[in-house]
């Protein structure tokens, strides 16, 4: 089922799986920090709230983003607050709206499909085999409980299922691929100049009174925010867990005592067909579920490959492309029928009819894996783990206690603290209220470093960072928001002013060009006099790369021409410049020469291409039909 989470990844589903299984799992829970009351809604969806809570966990994960696409280029003055807080809150709603809609609709995700895709993370995996220390490692690491995730993740798994149900219903026809392929692979014979920028900034004069102007009405885009840098001690059980010795018969004790834990249940694994249909269904819907059914299991008697038929009739999508393997899973993962069922065969054998939850069952046993109790070498590393781990944690409940009351007694200087503890003195860099690097990334610590008692010079209380991590900060640098004064940033306004007019000037040379080309001027005598050229590019495709890609683009959106005429246009380009475009014909690509894999390719982007435009147009129908109330005062 990952795989096919893989292939499905795209839209909403996708940012909901991304924001579930990456590093920013770590910023759960922050809102504490920001609001006094967690329990404020931002919005309602038929009267179901979302809260203050899950909003800026969102919309940290999302400036979290931003800051990682934008990399060394990030400025958190140039992040638009407003908008990205608009768009969070948008995806929320939309969010609950999906969600809403998929349980009203029937959809669920069950127990089994859930703890699957659990069991498929890598990063749960120990020698691609599901571990579930792993798993409870990372709970423990990133301070959730495992409902937290699962219920975050079945919701995920919820809208991608009923997004998928939806799309599905898509139809595309061999004339539809005929004509992408035709538009697709069409070419253009183009012709085009360029009126470069700087040959106009000559002729622009900018004044003070105009440079005053801009300044008065752009102060906010010359205003440094307020900045600090910070000093701290950071006390981690992974750090001190690094310094402690293992002690042989400290280990070998633990291994006698876990000798019951050490011990691999017995795995099973297993295949199955499922004919879906709910428990509440009618009798007639029943009955022709366990028809079908019946009908399939008649075939495995009969010795049709049962991989090929899960691959054409299962209705579990997680299962039916790899011909119904479940892989290996213990007691307790499955539901109950099924596992007693699959745990009473033998490998090879195939199963009766089974009733579930969720439908009608076909089970094949593929292997078995015997219980295996782990020898002392083979259960070393994990008990060295565990030893280190249990020492840690005495060692940093103690410290931290020691660290909490150091820091207290002596709120001037983090000096005292240090000493107590054997930690060295950490700083920071300057950053802002709303973004920094290393430790400021945090918003925790963010939080702290910017609150009353510390900005009046006090030790912070300790913060806590994750699973037995805190810090201990105190300001080492204050510096207030201040406006750059017009002298300073006299020249950054001149030069913006500039480039604006003459960019004007030469968009206003381009028109003009080209409305005498319209009226059947020479393309050639007009660039000289302008001291250009004229390119004739020929035929081009949509894709070519060594002509800017906004000539490109609007060469492609121009009228084709009639015959013996040319269709002509101009555009802007990013660079400051204007350009001017000639078509002088259209050859479009011919269907006969698309190979099998081609049109194949198309008809699944087509697919894909109308399935988001119905997934879409429903979405924005449900938005109608459904009460949405917003509470920005809450943002």
């Amino acid at each position: 089922m990952l795989q096919v989470i893989r292939d499905r990844a795209q839209g909403l589903f996708a940012w909901v799986i991304v924001i579930l299984l990456v590093v920013t799992f770590a910023l759960w829970g922050i809102n504490e920090y920001f609001s006094g009351d967690s329990k404020v809604d931002v919005a309602e969806v038929n009267g179901e709230g979302i809260s203050q809570d899950e909003f800026q966990r969102a919309y940290e994960q999302q400036r979290l983003r931003i800051q990682s696409l934008m990399g060394g280029s990030f400025d958190p003055a140039l992040i638009d607050d407003k908008r990205i807080k608009r768009d969070v809150l948008n995806m929320l709603v939309e969010e609950r709206v999906l969600i809403q809609a998929a349980e009203k609709a029937g959809y669920r995700v069950g127990d089994a499909s859930l703890n699957a895709e659990i069991q498929q993370v890598e990063s749960f995996q120990r020698d691609g085999k599901f571990d579930r220390e792993l798993y409870n490692q990372f709970l423990r690491g990133q301070g959730m409980t495992a409902g937290d995730f699962e219920t975050r993740l079945r919701r995920a798994m919820l809208i991608d299922q009923f997004r998928s149900g939806l799309m599905n219903t898509v139809v595309v026809t061999s004339r539809q691929v005929d004509d992408a392929f035709r538009l697709g692979g069409q070419q253009r014979d183009i012709g085009y100049m360029t009126l470069p920028v700087a040959a106009f900034l000559a002729d622009v004069t900018v004044n003070d009174g105009d440079v005053a102007q801009y300044y008065e009405k752009n102060r906010d885009r010359f205003t440094l925010p307020e900045q600090v840098s910070i000093e701290y001690l950071e006390l981690s059980a992974d750090a001190l867990g690094q310094k402690i010795p293992i002690d042989e018969q400290a280990v070998r004790k633990l291994y006698a005592d876990q000798s019951a834990e050490l011990m691999t249940e017995e795995q099973r694994r297993a295949g199955h067909i499922l004919i879906q249909v709910d428990r509440s269904a009618d009798d007639k819907t029943v009955a022709a579920a366990k028809a079908k059914a019946e009908k399939i299991l008649a075939q495995v008697r009969a010795g049709q490959p049962f991989e090929s038929l899960a691959k054409q009739y299962s209705d579990d999508p997680g299962s039916a492309n790899a011909g119904g393997d479940l892989g290996y899973f213990g007691r307790g993962v499955m539901d109950k029928a099924f596992e007693q069922a699959t745990f009473a065969l033998s490998p090879g054998q195939v199963s009766d009819l089974v009733r579930s939850d969720f439908g009608f069952h076909i089970i094949k046993l593929i292997d078995v894996k015997k219980p295996h109790v782990q020898t002392f070498e083979e259960a070393r590393p994990k008990l060295e783990q565990d030893y280190r781990r249990h020492k840690a944690e005495e060692q940093f409940f103690e410290q931290s206690e020691l660290l909490t009351n150091a820091a207290y007694e002596s709120p001037d200087s983090l000096a005292p603290a240090a000493k107590a503890i054997g930690l060295a003195v950490n700083v920071s860099g300057l950053f802002t209220r709303d973004g920094g690097d290393g430790i400021a990334a945090d918003p925790k610590v963010r939080a702290a470093a910017f609150s009353d008692d510390v900005l009046r010079g006090n030790n912070s209380e300790p913060v806590e960072l994750g699973q037995n991590r805190v810090v201990v900060l105190r300001i080492k640098e204050h510096k207030q928001a201040v406006t750059r004064p017009l002298q300073e940033v006299r020249g950054e306004i001149v030069a913006k002013l500039r480039v604006k007019a003459a960019q004007e000037k030469v968009k206003a040379a381009g028109e003009a060009l080209l409305a005498r080309l319209r009226k059947g001027e020479d393309a050639a005598a007009l660039a000289r006099e302008y001291h250009t050229s004229w390119k004739q590019a020929g035929y081009i495709k949509r894709e070519e790369h060594t002509i800017d890609p906004l000539i490109v683009n609007a060469a492609f959106k121009l009228a084709k021409p009639a015959q013996n005429a040319k269709s002509f246009g101009g555009v802007a380009l990013s660079s400051g410049d204007y350009a001017l475009i000639s078509v002088s014909a259209v050859s479009n690509a011919d269907p006969k020469t698309m190979d099998a894999a081609t049109r194949d390719a198309l008809k699944q982007a087509a697919l894909r291409f109308y399935g988001e435009s119905e997934f879409k147009a429903f979405l924005d129908e449900l938005r109608e039909k459904v009460k949405i109330v917003t509470k920005a005062e809450s943002l």
